[in-house]
């Protein structure tokens, strides 16, 4: 079970032997700013989701404005024409993207809007799926939105109180315990994305994507 504010809370205001109310205020943006980083870093799996949209007839895009915390789209589905949707960078959408109508199999983000293409001639459904940010921890009962990184999230928070407190030598302590532990994990979840991602579009393995 995820760690609540007020267990994290307290493990750095015993750390630092203050449990004023500047100390709290402080342990608290720092636990907040480490989920954020952590969640960044680790790509863990509870902040991946996923919801439906619907591309109205004709329309060129849909809103984004109803997905949580937003981070980033990792794939999206047309469930109408049962076929995957390919994303495109924004800055190549006119250079590489066909016009006119037909089944919709291209997408890109330009901030909470998700241009889509070719036009469709009638209603269809999208399957979004995309990854959160965080939840803000404001609440002694709020909960880290994953498990299994309170020590690099500990660690992390410490480095930004001691910092608050100008306590240089303290947060180049805590600093050098955070890397030992996130540098590691964080290169085996990039080589754990790009392996997935490599097996799911078969990339070197049939010659072609699929």
């Amino acid at each position: 079970m995820a760690s609540t504010l007020a267990t994290l809370r307290t493990v750095i205001t015993d750390a630092i032997g203050n449990s004023q109310t500047k100390a709290t205020s402080w342990a608290d943006r720092g636990l907040n700013y480490a989920q954020l980083l952590a969640a960044l870093l680790f790509d863990p799996p509870e902040l991946h989701t996923n919801t439906t949209l619907s591309l109205a007839s004709g329309g060129t895009s849909v809103s984004l404005a109803t997905l949580t915390r937003l981070n980033d789209i990792t794939k999206v589905y047309n469930t109408t024409n049962s076929n995957i949707m390919w994303s495109v960078p924004w800055e190549r959408w006119y250079l590489i993207t066909p016009t006119g109508t037909g089944t919709p199999k291209y997408y890109s983000r330009r901030g909470a809007t998700m241009p889509i293409c070719p036009t469709p001639t009638a209603t269809t459904s999208l399957s979004v799926y995309y990854r959160q940010y965080p939840s803000t921890l404001s609440l002694a009962t709020d909960t880290l939105s994953f498990d299994y990184h309170d020590p690099w999230i500990i660690s992390t928070a410490m480095q930004f109180v001691w910092a608050f407190q100008e306590e240089k030598e303290s947060v180049d302590m805590f600093k050098t315990i955070g890397d030992s532990i996130g540098i590691p994990l964080a290169i085996g979840t990039k080589l754990r994305a790009s392996l997935e991602e490599g097996i799911r579009v078969q990339h070197n393995i049939s010659g072609t994507n699929t």
